[in-house]
């Protein structure tokens, strides 16, 4: 955003979307990983017929109900030592 020009009060399409794909650009200049995610599951995300936002929020779910049963498990299992 601050690459924009500030003399225009709205921008123009380029500059629209280079603020859409530049930050994942930059970060796949710098880090070898995020390279290695886009070359496994770049396919997958571009062909998903659903937001990656909620792809994102089902994955959290899903990684948080799994947390949570972990650490019961381990309070119980804790417990019964005692």
């Amino acid at each position: 955003m601050d690459r924009l020009p500030s003399t225009t009060a709205e921008p123009d399409l380029r500059q629209l979307c280079g603020l859409m794909v530049r930050p994942a650009f930059e970060l796949a200049r710098a880090r070898p990983d995020f390279r290695r995610y886009v070359k496994a599951f770049g396919h997958q995300l571009a062909l998903i017929e659903t937001s990656a936002a909620s792809v994102a929020d089902f994955f959290i779910e899903g990684l948080t109900d799994a947390l949570v049963g972990l650490l019961n498990a381990q309070e119980t299992e804790t417990g019964r030592e005692e």
